[in-house]
């Protein structure tokens, strides 16, 4: 995707753009970000919304390396976070709630902003997720003609529409839904029925068979989270243990360390 969308990017052009993960789109926009900005002028220049704190933090992080010889200043705007009187930073990467409350309550100049970018964008702006009015929002309050990135793996055609209304005139860029799947990943499916007892021998099984060095296993219960991990526990395996153990709006989910290895 990197090849279609640097060239418009770097022409100030506003583009909506779908890829698989790994496609390299988080590089795309960073790249795109950075050049956007003056590195004379202390203030807000570009800024990247993002659903959730983990991924605002992944992409500051590769904001920053990208950026790492430049001098450009990065601000991580996420609910307990750094706290600031006001952001001088260059470059903004945040959650919707955080980004509209500095911009709202005058901490975040949006007048010199010059590039915004909304990452995995149909989860921000679907009307299910709660985020569009906030993102409305946001959008309200910076300057009307500044550059508008959308990127994500997904892109149903409801939210589509949704988006054109906020980026018009873009560029759309898209990869056909058969290649949302990446070449580099083997897909397999084995029924084994409803049977716990059948998956979790089939798991076993297939632990023997390959030589895995580190993988991820979703469960769809905390039971039976609970009774894989001390399973494959028993059998040697080195488990980590992460689901929510604690109850609902308590705190973040943890690493159980009674399966940490």
């Amino acid at each position: 995707i990197q090849e279609w969308t640097l060239p418009i990017a770097l022409c100030g052009g506003n583009i909506i753009g779908q890829a698989q993960n790994g496609a390299g789109k988080t590089a795309a926009f960073s790249l795109a970000m950075l050049l956007a900005v003056d590195s004379t002028r202390q203030q807000p220049q570009s800024v990247c919304v993002c659903p959730t704190r983990e991924l605002a933090s992944q992409n500051y992080q590769v904001v920053e390396k990208l950026g790492k010889f430049t001098g450009i200043k990065l601000y991580l705007a996420v609910p307990q976070g750094e706290r600031v009187r006001k952001v001088d930073a260059q470059i903004v990467v945040g959650t919707p709630g955080k980004l509209k409350e500095l911009l709202t309550k005058r901490m975040m100049e949006p007048r010199s902003l010059k590039c915004l970018v909304l990452d995995e964008a149909d989860v921000m702006i679907d009307e299910d997720q709660g985020m569009g009015p906030q993102v409305l929002q946001i959008r309200s309050l910076l300057p009307q003609d500044l550059q508008i990135l959308l990127f994500s793996a997904t892109w149903p055609e409801h939210v589509e529409q949704f988006a054109k209304s906020i980026v018009p005139k873009a560029s759309h860029i898209k990869v056909q839904k058969e290649d949302l799947t990446l070449t580099t990943i083997t897909q397999t499916y084995i029924d084994v029925g409803s049977d716990e007892r059948k998956k979790s021998a089939q798991l076993s099984d297939l632990y023997g068979a390959l030589n895995v060095g580190q993988s991820i296993i979703f469960v769809n219960t905390r039971a039976g989270a609970f009774n894989l991990a001390k399973m494959m526990k028993e059998e040697g395996h080195a488990v980590s243990l992460i689901c929510g153990t604690q109850k609902s709006g308590s705190g973040p989910e943890q690493i159980d360390h009674a399966y940490r290895d």
